[in-house]
């Protein structure tokens, strides 16, 4: 599988990175259909709308140009990454969090089919948007390479 993966150290807000991905494209792209999600998301409605409670982390799998997407936000542990992994399944692709260095880095590396994109997270609040803005950027490159 492909990975992109958003590294920074702990509370650098990775989560509201996430945060302002689902919200700027995966529910407002119709090219994303989530077929399942967890932690922090409650389905709503029918059609695979689903809404999510600000702030939890998540994991969820969508469709994304025919390709099958993961996505989890939650990195600070590796038991938690591995969990998710596995939450996931076999995806094209995965966009996940991850801390600097460390175990998170090496399980991430491991689960990698070829090089990681990694996109930096600095500390504090502010680029969050910047940050979601990259991660579909990639997004979009990887799937095209897979094409």
């Amino acid at each position: 599988m492909k990975i992109i993966a958003i590294r920074g150290v702990s509370n650098s807000g990775k989560t509201h990175s996430f945060w302002a991905f689902y919200d700027n494209y995966i529910v407002r792209l119709p090219e994303f259909c989530i077929q399942k999600s967890k932690s922090g998301h409650r389905k709503k409605g029918v059609g695979g709308v689903f809404g999510a409670e600000r702030g939890k982390d998540y994991s969820l799998v969508a469709t994304y140009c025919g390709k099958r997407i993961g996505v989890i936000s939650m990195g600070d542990k590796r038991e938690l990454i591995e969990e998710n992994f596995r939450y996931v399944g076999d995806c094209d692709v995965v966009i996940c969090a991850s801390h600097l260095r460390g175990q998170t880095v090496e399980y991430v590396k491991a689960k990698a089919d070829g090089a990681i994109k990694w996109i930096n997270k600095r500390k504090g609040m502010g680029d969050e948007r910047a940050i979601a803005d990259e991660m579909y950027c990639k997004l979009q490159q990887t799937v095209k390479e897979l094409s």
